[in-house]
């Protein structure tokens, strides 16, 4: 089973956010920002690869660094989400997120029933911020 194409979020963290471009393609959005905090942008999908589930993270994958980042699964829907509150519905970790630009491939754990969840975040439980993500579904 192949989940389609969804882009990631920008995180709203400042007001200091600015929209810089917004573009259709073919078979994704693609969402950019930037803010003092943090920039997240790019695509990614969810593919079933030798039954497992694997989120891939396009080749226009872009995120600033930060010392303690996290991919998770939430049970919120991705709007209702902040830094605050990201740790509070119950999310599942898939990985550390390790690498912060290009292609990133991670396989989410068997046990995990995608249903389950509303959202795929990037967040820094550090500082507790949000740094990223996307509905899982349109």
């Amino acid at each position: 089973m192949k989940f389609p194409a969804l882009p990631v979020l920008p995180v709203l963290l400042t007001v200091l956010m600015s929209w810089s471009s917004l573009s259709l393609a073919a078979d994704a959005l693609k969402f950019e920002a930037d803010s003092f905090w943090t920039r997240f942008e790019g695509s990614w999908q969810i593919d079933r690869v030798d039954k497992q589930h694997v989120i891939t993270f396009a080749q226009d994958f872009d995120a600033k660094k930060a010392p303690d980042l996290k991919i998770f699964l939430s049970k919120k829907a991705y709007g209702d989400l902040t830094g605050k509150n990201a740790a509070d519905a119950d999310p599942v970790l898939i990985a550390p997120l390790t690498t912060y630009k290009g292609t990133v491939s991670v396989v989410i754990p068997e046990d995990i029933d995608l249903d389950d969840y509303q959202s795929i975040i990037v967040h820094c439980e550090a500082y507790e911020k949000l740094w990223g993500g996307s509905p899982l579904r349109q």
